[in-house]
């Protein structure tokens, strides 16, 4: 028997409007005040030693939405600078009813102190590469935060992937910035599959700038998933 064939990123559109779909109230609801506290964290650049490009306002409400969706109780992100997606994250678990959770955040180049209105415990690494702050982690809990989240707005280095099969879940939600040509994100995505550690996760591409359109909004965005096959689950409705 022949089987049927999906494309990725036909199976991309379905997810990603799922996820909007399910934040949909909460956009109706809060937008004014997210997109305002994504607004006043540029002016944190002044204090940047190293000042570089942040994400879109797509982009920003994509992993509100994810987070609120997946309600991940523990996060790391790689590449803080001024918080516009660490803030995201932070408020989607905060507005999605999660208590006690955990965020943890390395920057490079910058100290830059973010200000935090959420229920989230957001510890920074500052100056920090990503290696250290994974090292730090897998010491400080000798492996029992099994993270569930990851955000990557820089470039993974060699020893960082072997730490992170470590300190991860096996279903852990991957957020891939800057997915496409040849950017970081899919940079990361190459390393990953070379390490054989997403046999089971599935590539869910950017959200198109239709679908984008049709949730109001007109800039685009390049986040990438990596979904665990456990993560999706098919329903008759």
């Amino acid at each position: 028997m022949k089987t049927l064939n999906i494309s990725t990123r036909l199976l991309s559109e379905a997810v990603w409007r799922r996820i909007f779909d399910n934040a949909a109230p909460r956009y109706m609801q809060k937008r004014q005040s997210f997109f305002d506290l994504m607004a006043s964290l540029d002016l944190l650049r002044k204090g940047a030693e190293y000042n570089t490009g942040s994400i879109s306002t797509s982009s920003a409400w994509a992993l509100y939405s994810v987070a609120g969706l997946f309600q991940p109780e523990k996060v790391l992100e790689v590449g803080t600078f001024i918080g516009k997606s660490t803030m995201a994250i932070a408020t989607g678990m905060h507005d999605s009813g999660l208590q006690n959770g955990i965020l943890h955040t390395c920057d490079l180049s910058n100290a830059i102190e973010l200000p935090n209105t959420t229920n989230v415990k957001i510890t920074q690494h500052k100056k920090t590469s990503s290696t250290e702050m994974f090292r730090q982690i897998q010491l400080s809990h000798n492996n029992k935060h099994q993270f569930q989240f990851i955000h990557l707005d820089g470039r993974l280095q060699n020893d960082d992937i072997p730490i992170l099969a470590k300190i991860c879940s096996t279903d852990i939600v991957i957020a891939l910035d800057d997915f496409e040509g040849f950017e970081k994100g899919t940079f990361n995505f190459a390393n990953m599959q070379a390490a054989n550690i997403l046999t089971d996760h599935i590539l869910i591409y950017p959200p198109s700038e239709a679908l984008l359109r049709d949730f109001g909004f007109v800039d685009h965005s390049t986040t990438a998933l990596l979904l665990h096959k456990n993560t999706i689950d098919f329903t008759p409705q």
